[in-house]
């Protein structure tokens, strides 16, 4: 049989609109011997079976369905209750209860490890146990918080020596004598920037200090692991094996006995406290589906991803909640013109949202299947706590095309939100990204794809940058705030390395405007991109540069010498940034900084500067507004006269530093409602003296912020 086309699905729910059927469901009172409209269904299975294109399926609310929602094309999904209009959600859970009466506990003879086997009804791996809705630890070496570092949580030892990209070096007695290490997981840090996943095969030959491990990808568009060697200094843990399991919160499960072995927080039997597992591997399915609605359900601790969607079409997510996912939140594969509103998403083992692409401009090894999702639009939705320990790279990854606006991302370990192609990113507030991990963005733009006919028709020698396409995003009126960048299990004076907008390599066409960052180490920031346009931004409190532009030579097709000069023809015009004091005292930090590595480029041509206001409250170099560490004017610092002799800023202005100089910046990250912000100063006589750093007009105080709006103030 020829499957059903999505034009057709869409003519079927037209044709059975009249005669749609709405189908209950209710896990308790419900009976699959029912007809599910009059008196509901029992199982969620039953009601896939009956349900057409037009039909409706509404699930109990407040009732908790233990198995998933597979979704058909056309159908509608929501919440019931009687007598109310705003139910809340029925729930769908990947959490089993072990801890139930009759369950047999064995206590291990001199630890409270405690050990029972779990019935043969529960299927699948274990990935998560519970108590209540937090997350015990799986069984791992070293434990969190007994590493050798000193930053973060000191949840990583240390790679004693070099090894190639499957060779990791530990130090002796990590793994006990006699104790074969096949099977664990090894979590290792390759940079500041990456932890990556790796299986452990075992012992190299002949060694008792060496693992043979294999690189496995738990972010499918991110093959860092296949381009870095395991490197000396850096941080790992090990985990997933019985003999690891030696502190107080954790677990390991044995999938071939099915053991569930437990060392309880408070050291006491687990019967009886509300043990779960995670078996359930998605808790709403969606594959080769187009134009279905859900509205107002919950998903919740799931084994793998909370809601997994392959190849769908005209999918819309209305106040969806998904909790405590095992891996992502939402995954959206090969999918187009699908709708994420009003939702939540909290506490992803991995990603928040991950809408499957992978970026063409990289040539993986080994070869991956390339997947794209195709405008996705994701609005007014908060995604929270991505990445527990660090196992995600973004909160949010978003595919081609595709607006994100209005949205709230929160307290994630490294990318707040990562953008390549077609993107309108607007109006959203990004707090607290890079938590665990520096080389950094609150908003990150990845590499363009090539355009394939310019790479065909490029002589040997071109410049890689000018073959790719435009990466036509748009970031406007975003809010970005703080980013301590604490990466665990780096090397002593690694960097906090953040950054609050960041335009990596060979990005191009993109416009930043009308955004306000704050609270990172470097405020925007430019590594050999081109061609973008940077107007009408703030920065303040930025522990660093509020922009920091950064030149590398960049291949050439057929091989040969780097080519030189690719950063330019960005514009950055009527920018407002305060410079801070620095960390340390005698440290000027200036509001720009000019790199060009190894003399790649004169660092005047990387950007046009105009009718930019620069002010700093650093005393030790007052007039300095940039360095520039470019080959046209090495480790020269410039004052205004200097920017302007070098054709920068005419129509610009720098305020430099005064003993009574103060400048704060104030954000509205609410989505409605202005905020009243009292004079910031207590001599009540400086209150008129404020003027918007911006436009230079006298403000009034209590000064009044719109929604999702900033403002920089200076006396």
């Amino acid at each position: 049989m020829r499957p059903i086309q999505a034009g057709v699905i869409a003519l079927l729910a037209h044709a059975f609109a009249a005669n749609a059927t709405t189908y209950y469901v209710h896990p308790t009172s419900g009976s699959d011997n029912y007809n599910g409209t009059l008196f509901p269904f029992k199982t969620l299975a039953m009601a896939k079976s009956k349900a057409m294109p037009g039909d409706t399926v509404k699930l109990a609310s407040g009732q908790t369905f233990y198995e998933p929602l597979v979704v058909s094309s056309g159908v509608t999904y929501s919440s019931y209750a009687l007598l109310t209009t705003s139910p809340p959600p029925a729930v769908i859970s990947g959490r089993k209860q072990v801890d139930v009466s009759g369950t047999v506990w064995t206590k291990h003879p001199t630890r409270p490890i405690y050990t029972t086997t779990l019935p043969a009804t529960l299927t699948g791996p274990v990935t998560q146990v519970l108590l209540g809705n937090e997350r015990l630890t799986r069984a791992r070496i070293p434990n969190v918080g007994q590493g050798e570092f000193n930053v973060g949580s000191n949840q990583f030892a240390k790679v004693t020596q070099d090894g190639d990209h499957l060779t990791l070096n530990i130090a002796s007695g990590i793994v006990p004598a006699g104790v074969d290490p096949a099977g664990a997981t090894a979590m290792i840090r390759l940079r500041g920037s990456d932890l990556n996943e790796y299986a452990v095969n075992g012992w190299k030959a002949g060694s008792v200090n060496s693992l043979d491990v294999k690189a496995l990808s738990f972010t499918p568009d991110w093959y860092i692991a296949h381009e870095y060697t395991i490197p000396a200094g850096y941080g790992y843990w090990l985990e997933n094996k019985l003999w690891m399991l030696d502190s107080a919160g954790e677990w390991y499960h044995d999938p071939v006995t099915r053991q569930l072995h437990v060392w309880m927080p408070n050291g006491l039997t687990p019967q009886g406290q509300g043990i779960h597992v995670s078996v359930m591997p998605n808790g709403i399915v969606a594959q080769n589906v187009s134009n279905v609605s859900i509205t107002n359900i919950q998903v919740a601790d799931t084994a793998a991803d909370g809601i997994d969607m392959v190849n769908t079409s005209g999918v819309s997510l209305t106040k969806v909640s998904v909790l405590r996912a095992g891996r992502r939140g939402i995954s959206m594969t090969g999918s187009s013109n699908n709708t994420i509103t009003t939702s939540t998403v909290d506490g992803s083992a991995a990603d928040g949202i991950w809408l499957g692409y992978i970026a063409t401009s990289f040539k993986p090894t080994p070869p991956k299947t390339i997947v794209r999702s195709v405008d996705i639009d994701i609005t007014q939705s908060t995604i929270s706590n991505s990445g527990t320990r660090g196992y995600a790279q973004t909160a949010v990854r978003l595919g081609e095309g595709g607006q994100f606006s209005r949205n709230r991302i929160e307290n994630t370990p490294y990318v707040g939100l990562f953008a390549t192609l077609n993107n309108r990113i607007e109006q959203n507030v990004i707090l607290n990204s890079c938590s665990n991990s520096d080389d950094c963005g609150g908003i990150y733009v990845g590499q363009p794809p090539a355009d394939e006919a310019k790479v065909n028709a490029a002589p040997t020698g071109t410049p890689v940058t000018r073959t790719l396409m435009s990466n036509n995003t748009t970031i406007a009126n975003n809010i970005v705030d703080g980013g301590v960048g604490a990466a665990d299990g780096v090397p002593a004076g690694s960097g906090a390395d953040t950054r609050g907008i960041y335009l990596d390599d060979y990005v191009n066409g993109v416009k930043v405007t009308g955004n306000y960052v704050a609270g990172m180490k470097h405020g925007y920031m430019l590594h050999t991109a081109f061609g973008n346009e940077l107007n009408d931004n703030l920065a303040i409190r930025n522990r660093s540069h509020n922009f920091f532009l950064q030149e590398d030579a960049v291949p050439v097709t057929g091989g040969g010498t780097p080519a030189k000069g690719e950063m330019r023809l960005n514009t950055m015009l009527r920018n407002a940034m305060v410079a801070s004091r620095g960390a340390e005292p005698s440290l000027a930090i200036p509001n720009i900084l000019h790199i060009a590595e190894g003399g790649y480029g004169t660092t005047q041509q990387f950007a046009y500067y105009n009718q930019n206001q620069y002010a700093t409250l650093n005393p030790n170099a007052p007039l300095i507004l940039a360095y520039n560490y470019g080959s046209d004017n090495p480790m020269q610092d410039m004052d205004i006269a200097t920017w302007r002799g070098i054709g920068n800023d005419a129509s610009g202005n720098l305020r430099a530093w005064r003993p009574d100089i103060e400048a704060r910046g104030f954000y509205n990250s609410a989505s409605s409602g202005n905020l009243n912000v009292p004079c910031p100063t207590t001599v009540t006589a400086n209150c008129s003296k404020f003027v918007n750093l911006k436009t230079g007009q006298s403000v009034t105080f209590p000064l009044s912020v719109p929604p999702l709006s900033s403002v920089i103030v200076i006396r």
